[in-house]
C-alpha cells in the first residue's frame, strides 16, 4: 500500500470527532431491538488498550427513527467509565454517499447488522505508511485526487508523534467515514493518550 501523501487537512466529512480510543477485542456481546420504526443495534467488545490489566469497553451501536435514517456511533470507555474516544457518523452517507432522505435502496435492519459487527477493525499500528522525509510539511501541498487505484493518506499529527506511534508496535482501531474511505486512532507512547494517527481514502 503506496504513501501518497499525509496531509494536516483530514477528509472526516461524514464523522464528529471526540478524542481518545481503539484496541484489540477479547470478548463480544450483542443486544438487538427488533425494529418497528425504529432501528437500533448494539455491539459491545472488551478490548485491551489504554490499560491491559483493565480492559476497555468499545460499543458500537446504530440507532435511529428508521434504518433509512441511522446513525452509527462508537464509544470507548475504560474501566472507571470514562470516556477515551466517541464518535458518529451517518450510515446512509459512509456506506451509499447520500443522506438519508434522498432517493436510493432501502437500507434494511440486516443490512444494519451487518454494518455494525464489521464497522470497526484492528490493525498493527507498524502497518501504517512511514511518513515521507524530507520536503513540504503536511497540508502544504495541495490534497488532489489520487490516480485510481492508489490510496490517499493524511494525518494531524507532526512526523515525531506519528512515527512514535508506528515504532510502538502497538494496534489501531479503524472504523469508516465515508464511501472508500476511513481513519486509525491509536495509543501514543508518550503521552499515553489515544489520537486520530491517520486517515485513508481512495
Amino acid at each position: 500500500m503506496g504513501l501518497v501523501r499525509l496531509s494536516g487537512q483530514g477528509a472526516v466529512a461524514a464523522a464528529a470527532l471526540v478524542a481518545w480510543g481503539g484496541a484489540p477485542p477479547a470478548a463480544a456481546g450483542v443486544k438487538a431491538l427488533v425494529p418497528g420504526k425504529a432501528c437500533e443495534r448494539t455491539q459491545v467488545r472488551r478490548l485491551a488498550l489504554s490499560d491491559p490489566a483493565r480492559p476497555d469497553t468499545l460499543t458500537v451501536r446504530a440507532t435511529g427513527p428508521s434504518c433509512q435514517a441511522a446513525l452509527v456511533v462508537v464509544t470507548l470507555r475504560n474501566a472507571a467509565g470514562r470516556i477515551l474516544w466517541s464518535e458518529q457518523a451517518v450510515l446512509s452517507i459512509v456506506d451509499f454517499d447520500r443522506f438519508p432522505d434522498e432517493p436510493g435502496p432501502e437500507i434494511t435492519f440486516e443490512f444494519v447488522i451487518g454494518a455494525v459487527e464489521n464497522w470497526v477493525s484492528l490493525e498493527q499500528a507498524s502497518d501504517a505508511p512511514p511518513w515521507p522525509g524530507r520536503g513540504p510539511a503536511p497540508g502544504d501541498a495541495p490534497l488532489g485526487p489520487p490516480p485510481p487505484g492508489e490510496v490517499q493518506y493524511d494525518t494531524k499529527l507532526d512526523s515525531a508523534p506519528y512515527e512514535r506511534i508506528r515504532a510502538g508496535h502497538g494496534r489501531m482501531l479503524c472504523m469508516p467515514v465515508g464511501p472508500q474511505a476511513g481513519h486509525c486512532i491509536a495509543k501514543d507512547p508518550a503521552s499515553g493518550r489515544i489520537v486520530e494517527f491517520f486517515g485513508r481514502g481512495s
